[in-house]
């Protein structure tokens, strides 16, 4: 029978975060060893919430940023997350945003080619010195990527997971066009001419499909839910983001209508924080889980594991 991987990505793990907290809202997968995929912040800066700094007694700087506090000081967690069945992927450096002129731009949103190179290699060796291995995937903050920073992410890791519609208003807007939405990525990935990703917005699909092939060297796999170019895996999502302002029978609907579409991969998004402070989201996710779990056509996997299992058929 054919199965749809379902890959749980939390994001925002960081210094701060508390190993009872995942060990809650995560314990059907841990009970049964299966892996949820976290997104890691290896230095979390205090720009990112003011009362960082206020609480904790252990300041570190790394090179010349701002306050910052890395994952690798929280032993506890460290711990944990090596004991259990944890994916550990890069969610930026630092995760702080930068003013340029009027605009507020996230970490990896800027297009300076060596700033992001510097915060894209520095992350990956703290989190390595950190959990003893290479992180292979990455997240961006808040699901923004620049050009330059779309560039720089095959050269460095095996696959990112993005949002096409990201935290914001839309985050929980199931689009339904998820094919259309991969052509986009991938030109955006892959392509040198800026003005393709607007063009596909009006041509029909088999055309976009020919000019994918033609402007890219992406083999874009129709349907499916993931770009795979030269080894590289793009794993995007429309919003699927577990949160209380999304009600239950439409997320489930929304799941048994991608298995029932023949999706290879499902991405399902969520903070941590948010789910374990509301008690009626977090019975909604763990009902989530029993019933993904017990699904005879869908699969809890890591994002590791799911890379192994395209690789075979690319």
């Amino acid at each position: 029978m054919r199965r749809t991987y379902v890959i749980i990505r939390d994001d925002d793990v960081c210094y701060f975060t508390d190993p009872e907290m995942l060990k809650l809202v995560h314990g059907p997968l841990l009970a049964f060893k299966l892996p949820a995929n976290l997104a890691v912040i290896p230095a979390v800066s205090s720009t990112v919430s003011n009362e960082l700094c206020k609480t904790s007694k252990k300041v570190r700087y790394v090179e010349k940023l701002p306050c910052v506090f890395p994952i690798s000081k929280n032993r506890k967690l460290i711990e944990f997350l090596v004991q259990n069945k944890f994916e550990i992927m890069q969610h930026g450096l630092t995760h702080e945003f930068f003013k340029r002129g009027l605009k507020i731009i996230p970490e990896f949103g800027i297009n300076d080619s060596v700033e992001l190179s510097k915060r894209a290699r520095l992350g990956i060796s703290l989190l390595e010195r950190a959990f003893g291995r290479r992180p292979r995937f990455f997240v961006p903050p808040v699901d923004a990527l620049s050009v330059v920073a779309t560039r720089l992410l095959p050269k460095l890791y095996d696959g990112a997971l993005l949002a096409s519609t990201s935290h914001f208003l839309r985050r929980n807007l199931y689009q339904g066009e998820h094919e259309r939405t991969v052509l986009k990525l991938a030109v955006k990935l892959f392509s040198s001419n800026p003005l393709t990703p607007k063009l596909l917005e009006y041509i029909p699909r088999q055309i976009s499909l020919s000019l994918v092939s033609i402007t890219t060297r992406a083999r874009v796999i129709s349907g499916k839910g993931y770009i795979w170019s030269n080894g590289f895996l793009v794993l995007a999502h429309e919003g699927l983001w577990l949160s209380q302002t999304l009600r239950r029978e439409y997320l489930f609907d929304i799941i048994q209508r991608v298995v029932d579409e023949g999706r290879d991969v499902l991405v399902i998004a969520l903070h941590h924080q948010e789910i374990a402070k509301n008690t009626e989201l977090l019975t909604t996710y763990h009902k989530l889980l029993e019933s993904l779990m017990t699904s005879e056509r869908v699969q809890v996997s890591s994002v590791s594991d799911v890379y192994m299992e395209l690789a075979k058929i690319r």
